[in-house]
Formats: structure tokens, sequence, C-alpha cells
């Protein structure tokens, strides 16, 4: 994403942005991620922006990604954070 980025920046200033960040961290965390994955011009241009929160869903994993997710995010079960009201309202903004 941040090569796409880097090499598109001036087309995606003239284009109807919407940007989003699907994530499991806490809301501090990730606005920190969201303002580092997008620049700030392209948030100013953005006429929706926002976080959706995430899922760990572990019946539709395989192996590794089970292994991986155990690992780092320290859960052996399937989480869900989704809150479709925010992209909902994501949806309607944009």
């Amino acid at each position: 994403m941040i090569s796409f980025i880097e090499h598109n920046r001036e087309m995606l200033l003239t284009k109807k942005l919407g940007l989003y960040l699907c994530h499991m961290a806490q809301d501090d965390e990730a606005a920190k991620e969201f303002n580092k994955a997008f620049p700030a011009d392209l948030r100013k241009k953005a006429i929706a922006m926002g976080l959706f929160d995430g899922r760990f869903d572990f019946q539709r994993m395989n192996f590794v990604e089970k292994l991986f997710i155990k690992k780092i995010a320290k859960t052996y079960e399937t989480i869900d954070h989704i809150n479709h009201q925010v992209i909902e309202s994501f949806a309607r903004a944009f």
C-alpha cells in the first residue's frame, strides 16, 4: 500500500477518496497507525475516513494463520470487533 501511494500520490489527490483501516488495536494505537498509513495530504483530501476494527475468525483460518495470530495477538479464539455503524457512517459520507 505504501508503495502504491508513493507511486500514485498525485493521481490520488485528484480523486474522490475514502480512507479506512481495519485493525485490532486499541483506539489511540489505531489512530496512530491510520496516520502512519496515509499521508497528511491524502487525509486532508479524503471525504470519508474510518477505523473499522476487525475480526480474528479461527474457523476460517488455516494452520499457519492460526499460529501467527496466537503468537502475535495472544488470542486463541474468534474475536469480532467489527463496528457496522462506523462502516455505514463511512459509506454514507462517501
